[in-house]
């Protein structure tokens, strides 16, 4: 017999959602994004006019970008693990204790950027810099972890040599992947306390 879920449907996708912003949430009832303090979270910010001199990599923006998202992190408390710049997008690897503090290096560093790159003050209006939502999502194991380990090590590659080459790159790490799971699952088997104890114990 199949066991019953604790929650229904409806709270299991509010709350138990570990994904928030971008095309996913477009033209849907806003909620809150999801978080967890002891948590990695993948941050994605994408621009579609980031392109030229508005890129995120042209030369007066590139060193900015990554100096201002380093201060500001230390600033409300963020801990950075890792970053790649796309030039029309941004990755970012963070933690954060609290919700509110990481709220406020969202809007901080979103807002600071759009301005630096576009040029934008009072009396010099540019529009909407960002496409959409910032994307997040809440990293829960440490497999999800790797694959995004991976995923930057990617980024960083096809600025190097090429996309053909970050998707060669990409295809032989999750070719790896799923050889360590099957290697676990086969190696998996349960152990008495005789087997794991110490010889003194």
């Amino acid at each position: 017999m199949k066991q019953q879920s604790l929650f229904d449907s409806k709270t299991k996708s509010r709350y138990g959602r570990t994904e928030y912003g971008g095309l996913k949430t477009k033209g849907h009832r806003k909620l809150e994004r999801p978080f967890y303090s002891r948590k990695w979270i993948h941050l994605v910010l994408k621009s579609d006019k980031a392109y030229g001199k508005l890129s995120l990599k042209a030369a007066p923006n590139q060193t900015f970008i990554r100096e201002l998202i380093y201060s500001k992190a230390r600033k409300f408390g963020v801990s950075v693990g890792d970053f790649v710049n796309m030039g029309n997008h941004l990755h970012i690897k963070a933690r954060c204790s609290s919700r509110g503090q990481f709220q406020k290096f969202l809007k901080s560093v979103t807002g600071r950027i759009a301005r630096k790159v576009t040029g934008a003050r009072r009396g010099n209006k540019f529009g909407r810099f960002w496409q959409g939502l910032a994307y997040t999502r809440v990293l829960m194991s440490s497999v999800e972890e790797m694959r995004l380990h991976n995923y930057f090590c990617a980024n960083r590659l096809e600025g190097l040599a090429g996309r053909a080459r970050r998707e060669e790159y990409l295809s032989e790490m999750n070719a790896y992947l799923r050889k360590q799971r099957g290697r676990a699952k086969r190696e998996a088997r349960s152990y008495s306390f005789e087997d794991t104890a110490p010889a003194w114990a």
